[in-house]
Formats: structure tokens, C-alpha cells, sequence
């Protein structure tokens, strides 16, 4: 019996409306240089869900792209192992609601964007916002 080894030096990656997509760990076992990734509408994905230990090894990653994603409710603690993420971007996700206290592991993130978020908005707001402390080492948010 022989082993396959799989080492994909893939750098970016865009998964759009894949609707029955549920988790993204079987596409990711083998990208470890993977810098920029873009996921679009995708219904039934759920971020949170066992496997993403993986992206301990992501430290590559530098942009990240979350757009309609409904059933993300929270963003992940796997995201305090981004280290060298340095673009953050959240977008139309209605049911996230506040950011992970590990958002200030992310001392490289240079740039966060929230957009369609009414409530994660409100929560982030300069200064008087709720998770405001969470995000206040970003030099760029919109």
C-alpha cells in the first residue's frame, strides 16, 4: 500500500456559492501556502465547525474575504492563528453579531472592513462601540 503525500502551493483560492458546502476542511488539508482567500455565498457553511484546527498551520494567510455566509453566528477562535493576516473583510453576514476577543492576536491586521453588518457596525463604532477593544489596534477600519 502506498501513501500520497499532497503539497499544493496554491496562493489564492475563491469559493462562490457553493450552497452545500458545509465546511471548508476538506479543501484546505493541503494548502498551506495559501495567501488570500475569498469565500461567497455560501448558505450552509458553518465556520465554527470541527476541523479548523488545521489553520494553526495557515500562517501564510494574509487576506480574507467572508461575504454572505448566513449561518455564521460568530467568526471562529481559529482566526487568533492568522498571525499574518493582514486584511480582514465581513461582509453581508447577518447573523454575526460581535468579534472573538482573540481579534487582538491579530497584531498584523492591517485593514477590516464591515459592511452590511448593522449590528457588528454598531458594536465596532470608534471609541463607544461594545466590541471596540477588540478592534482598536487596526490602524484601517471601514
Amino acid at each position: 500500500m502506498s501513501t500520497c503525500n499532497i503539497s499544493l502551493q496554491l496562493k489564492r483560492l475563491e469559493i462562490n456559492n457553493c450552497n452545500g458546502l458545509r465546511s471548508l476542511f476538506p479543501v484546505f488539508q493541503h494548502l498551506t501556502s495559501l495567501e488570500v482567500l475569498h469565500v461567497r455565498d455560501c448558505k450552509e457553511l458553518e465556520l465554527s465547525a470541527a476541523g479548523f484546527q488545521i489553520f494553526q498551520d495557515y500562517t501564510s494567510l494574509r487576506f480574507l474575504l467572508l461575504q454572505n455566509i448566513p449561518k455564521c453566528r460568530r467568526l471562529p477562535e481559529w482566526l487568533q492563528h492568522l498571525t499574518k493576516l493582514r486584511s480582514l473583510f465581513l461582509i453581508d453576514m447577518p447573523n454575526l453579531t460581535s468579534l472573538p476577543n482573540k481579534m487582538r492576536c491579530l497584531t498584523s491586521l492591517e485593514y477590516l472592513q464591515i459592511d452590511e453588518n448593522p449590528q457588528l457596525e454598531e458594536r465596532c463604532r470608534k471609541d463607544i462601540g461594545a466590541d471596540w477593544h477588540k478592534t482598536a489596534h487596526i490602524p484601517n477600519i471601514w
